[in-house]
């Protein structure tokens, strides 16, 4: 079992409908007050178990942990099991009734969660734990008082002579009638709200959804729910007349005929099943290229499921009637009862298979299938635990289907709904499929989505990520996991998911557009631009249109929209038009990503739109080969990367006085490793040790959603293995981008972008590295300049402290490194992404990054006080005046000499002492900010304005005795840190000895990496050399400016990579 918490809330179900199933069996003849005991005691056991769901989740107490909600969720659907039976044998005449009330929960539902939001939202209250709240709340009550009324029926004597009474037919028991039904139908309609597993159910995506684009999908569902509603009441109106509820032999036979539906139904079903096996057969792609045939497919297929399900569902008491009479003939209608049973099992059978036959049902459960799982620690082949998908945190899985369980004391977090404070640890915490509410009609989560669309922070004519907005909604649940508990038969929703994540333009607003219509806006938006074809009519020639081709293969449009704004203005229509060629979508990464980046759409284009407007714009055919293929076609810059110094430090530990550091000290605030040691075969008896920069794990994950990365190294290959098997382990990050020296004597050599992209224009590349001066071939304002990162060398003294043979650090507190430029960083490249591609064929990157760093300081006036004249002699850089003023020029301040300057607005000083100092304390000069020169040096590694406050001249002077800092680009960092209280709390594990640690096998690229062993607090890496396994080509340190035949020589040696052969791609 894939997932246990599915296969037990199914199985107690089921069981506890046979268990009543057979009591009526034995006990039906004179034992009827048996009957309406246990309906009684069912109806107020589904009351205790709702105190149980509304204690665990609201107040805790310890019970809110994994296994005492799984086990509540249990035994409530055991108890509706039983229920349900019941409430079917003791009011069967009014069954109908019953069945109306089941089928139209989701109106109830929805209107009950459109008032709870809107109330949450008035008066401030967390909406993601308020809004479960509600619903408990609310099951409780109704549950509460349908017992009360139930019991109240079942005991009270009226002796109205009403027909019908199945409770005892020698005592003068109260019929009910209607009432009966409906009192049974209260706890049973709000329960599948958020009881028992339904509002945890998370359906795979079920396939007739994943056919249309999203425009399509809103007004489907809309029918959907109309018709399923429909369907109850079908059922009701004909049930009133001679029918089910009667004699089968009698009556009107054409009732039966809905039966007849079941053809269809299976019909349609094996549709849908061949279609998301096939999806390039000549059926599926006839019936995706006509959205009205899928919706006319779905919405008959989920009507004809549900009156299929109804019709069985009253149909199976068929026996009610006959055990009341004596004569024979009666006694014949238990055969309908049989087929209607074997009919209703064959439903719910279809409707499990169109789900779970799905691909993403399927990834899921061989994903946690047990073969699947990984071997013990010492096997020898690579631990998939280790080095799985980019945004799953990599964490030790246990073997077993349900993993470790939460302590008993552990709570959810009160800001999460329990999917994700409660969910098995297996499970992915990716949004994407959305989760299937029983009441997943338009006024719930639609209304939920229109109104963050509505409220979204973007400008107008950008389009909205749906996959972020689910995110952020009530339920941000994971992706594709199959639904986790089955109601009983008659409960059985088959209602289609929400949406499948699309995105939807936002239109430009002329006005306050509410809400609830911004939906509506933006599918007729893209609606009239025809968005499911490339529309070059106005582009072929002879003023033919041609109707170009679906790409069915990913379900996404390749869209071509030709704007008429410019020829609007010519009556001859010759001036040429303003083209864009581009498919845009905003990538999602986790969510903690999304909450510290402001991420943009991505714009991808389509070669024959390129041609078209290149011939219109007379590009260069340079120009043109760049964007017709290699990155910059899928939306992407390229971005070369330094690795000592600028992404990590490494030193040999005969350089530390042979320091023994504690890894498990050294981790970020997720717990991950910063701080690894390794040996290299050519260096067995030297023992290294390397440190992660600070965010160097989010910096590659953001930026690969928007640059193409590759690794360009000094360094040896064998050193960079080793890097590699740390920050990108399946090779999903870097593939094979990779250029490293080729022995240890090779030293200097310039870096040239033309290794790895011989056919792409410098225009595209930009480089970040803490050298600008060794890039042959890119141009210097392409080099974003890091911050040096010495982490050994500056932090020597600390590290000598804490762990030095005097006083070792014993106490297992983490070191904290301050250092935060990464951080800062992908904000500026995240940018300078956005910048370049909003005029892509003309827009430079050296040009952006110049501006951007110009206007860090734009219309600051800077006094430069307390430094020395000239830098000759050992004059510390933070002592030099020259120096300082080369950093605030290089930002875009202007420096002036005068403190009576009129754009004098920040006196930066290296003591606070001098002159200037003094004088600009006057009350005149109150508006002038007096900073200490460390604060260039933030506003220089975060390339922003850092608030002047945060760097008082007299406070950091005082701490620094008026002597110049003797490590600026360290100190900063620690004085914006400890000043804006980002001091993070870093939880240290517990050590595990090495030997201990479970191994992890890692393909390098060559013999010379072969053997190379790394520790970290969590796993040993061997680093292996197999030639039959490894197809990998790493690139040699020849340069190849040097050579005569460059183009040739390179691309001998170029990797495969999507700027050489869009087709090859290899992973290890």
């Amino acid at each position: 079992m894939c997932h246990a918490s599915m296969e037990l809330f199914y199985l107690f179900s089921a069981l506890g409908t046979f268990t009543i199933n057979s009591l009526i069996k034995l006990y039906k003849r004179g034992k009827d007050d048996i009957l309406k005991g246990f309906s009684v005691s069912s109806s107020w056991t589904i009351v205790v178990v709702n105190v149980f769901l509304l204690k665990s989740y609201a107040w805790g107490n310890g019970n809110e942990n994994i296994v005492f909600y799984y086990w509540v969720l249990i035994l409530a659907n055991f108890v509706a099991g039983i229920d349900d039976m019941l409430v079917y044998d003791i009011a069967s005449n009014n069954i109908a009734a019953y069945d109306l009330g089941a089928s139209c929960t989701g109106v109830f539902v929805s209107l009950l969660h459109w008032c709870a939001m809107k109330i949450l939202e008035r008066y401030k209250i967390d909406v993601n734990y308020g809004l479960i709240v509600c619903h408990m709340i609310v099951l409780l009550i109704l549950s509460l008082v349908a017992a009360i009324s139930w019991t109240t029926c079942m005991y009270t004597n009226c002796n109205n002579g009403g027909s019908g009474s199945t409770v005892s037919s020698t005592s003068p028991s109260c019929n009910c009638g209607f009432w009966t039904a409906y009192t049974g139908t209260l706890p049973m309609t709000v329960m599948s709200t958020i009881g028992y597993g339904m509002i945890y159910v998370i359906y795979p995506r079920i396939s007739p959804f994943e056919m249309v684009q999203f425009d399509y999908q809103y007004p489907i569902q809309k029918v959907c729910t109309v018709l399923q509603a429909g369907a109850g009441l079908a059922i009701y109106v004909l049930n009133e007349q001679a029918g089910l509820s009667d004699k089968w032999k009698n009556g009107k036979r054409y009732y039966h005929l809905i039966w007849l539906l079941a053809i269809p139904y299976l019909a349609i079903a094996f549709i849908f099943i061949r279609i998301m096996h096939y999806p390039q057969s000549p059926l599926a792609k006839a019936i995706r290229m006509k959205p009205w045939v899928v919706g006319f497919l779905t919405v008959f297929y989920y009507f004809a499921g549900r009156m299929l399900i109804m019709i069985a569902c009253v149909a199976i008491d068929g026996n009610a009637k006959c055990t009341e009479g004596s004569n024979s003939e009666n006694t014949k209608c238990g055969m309908g009862s049989t087929i209607s049973s074997m009919n209703l099992g064959v439903n719910l059978l279809v409707l499990n298979i169109t789900k779970y036959i799905s691909e993403a049902y399927m990834d899921e459960f061989i994903k946690h299938r047990k073969s699947e799982q990984p071997r013990s620690a010492a096997a020898e082949s690579s631990n998939l635990n280790h080095h799985g998908k980019p945004w799953t945190k990599r964490q030790k899985q246990s073997r077993d289907a349900w993993q470790g369980m939460p302590k008993a004391a552990q709570p959810f977090p009160k800001n999460l709904c329990p999917p994700f404070g409660m969910m098995p640890p297996m499970m992915p915490k990716q949004g994407g499929a959305p989760v299937l509410f029983p009441f997943m009609g338009p006024a719930v989560y639609q209304n939920m989505m229109k109104n963050a669309a509505g409220k979204a922070p973007a400008k107008a004519g950008e389009e909205l990520d749906m996959k972020a907005m689910m995110a952020k909604m009530p339920f941000p649940l994971p992706k594709n996991i199959p639904m986790m508990g089955l109601p009983p038969p008659n409960m059985m929703y088959c209602y289609p998911p929400s949406f499948y994540p699309k995105n939807a333009a936002k239109a430009p607003r002329t006005g306050k557009t509410p809400g609830n219509s911004q939906l509506a806006i933006n599918r007729r938006n893209q609606q009239s631009r025809k968005a499911d074809y490339v529309n070059l009519a106005d582009v072929t020639r002879s003023g033919r249109a041609k109707r170009a081709r679906l790409s069915a293969e990913d379900g996404s449009e390749n869209m071509s929209v030709i704007s008429n704004e410019a020829s609007s203005d010519s009556s001859e229509g010759s001036q040429p038009m303003n083209l864009t060629f581009v498919n845009t979508f905003v990538p999602s990464p986790p969510e903690r990503y999304r909450r510290d980046y402001e991420l943009h759409e991505i714009k991808m284009f389509s070669p024959l739109g390129i041609r078209a407007h290149a011939k219109a714009k007379q590009l260069s055919p340079e120009v043109v080969t760049s964007f017709e293929s290699g990155p910059v076609k899928n939306g992407k810059l390229v971005l070369l990367l330094d690795l000592d110094n600028t992404l990590l430090h490494a030193c040999s530990q005969t350089k530390l006085d042979m320091l023994d550091l504690q890894l498990s000290h050294f981790v970020d605030e997720l717990g991950e490793p910063e701080l690894f040691k390794f040996t290299m075969p050519n260096f067995a008896n030297t023992r290294y040790y390397m440190k992660l920069r600070p965010g160097l794990r989010g910096f590659l994950q953001v930026l690969s959603l928007y640059y193409e990365m590759s690794i360009y190294t000094n360094a040896t290959k064998e050193y960079a293995d080793v890097v590699v098997s740390i920050l990108d382990p399946d090779r999903s990050l870097f593939m094979d981008r990779i250029v490293a020296r080729t022995n240890v004597g090779e030293r200097d050599l310039q870096k040239t972008a033309a290794r790895l992209y011989p056919n792409l224009d410098p225009r595209y590349v930009v480089a970040f590295d803490d050298r600008a001066d060794v890039w042959a071939d890119v141009p210097y304002n392409q080099v974003v300049k890091a911050e040096h990162y010495d982490f050994f060398d500056s932090h020597l003294a600390e590290l000598t402290d804490a762990y030095g043979i005097v006083l070792p650090n014993t106490d297992n507190k983490p070191y904290l490194d301050n250092d935060r430029h990464l951080e800062h960083m992908v904000k500026v490249f995240l940018e300078l992404h956005k910048r370049f591609f909003e005029d892509p064929f003309n827009a430079s990157v050296g040009e952006i990054v110049e501006d951007m760093q110009s206007q860090v300081l734009n219309g600051v006036g800077i006094l430069l006080t307390g430094y020395r004249k000239n830098s000759k002699g050992q004059v510390l850089q933070a002592d030099c005046e020259q120096k300082q003023k080369e950093i605030a020029t290089e930002m875009g301040a202007i420096v002036v000499k005068k403190l009576s300057d009129k754009r004098l607005t920040h006196v930066v000083a290296g003591k606070n002492c001098t002159d200037n100092v003094v004088k600009s304390m006057d009350p005149s000069y109150s508006h002038v900010h007096k900073v200490h020169t460390l604060w260039l040096y933030s506003c220089k590694a975060t390339w922003s304005k850092v608030p002047p406050e945060k760097f008082n001249v007299d406070e950091i002077c005082e701490a620094y005795g008026n002597e110049p800092p003797q490590q600026p680009c360290k100190d900063h960092w620690k004085v914006l840190i400890d000043n804006s209280g980002d001091n993070r709390k870093v939880v240290v594990n517990d050590t595990t000895p090495e030997d201990q640690l479970p191994t992890r096998i890692f393909m390098g690229t060559g013999s010379y990496s072969h053997g190379t062993e790394l520790i970290s607090p969590s796993e040993r890496v061997v680093i292996r050399w197999d030639p039959a396994k490894t197809k990998l080509l790493q690139n040699n340190s020849v340069d190849p400016i040097e050579q005569k035949c460059v183009k040739q020589m390179v691309l001998e040696n170029a990797p495969y990579t999507n700027s050489v052969n869009t087709n090859i791609i290899n992973y290890e």
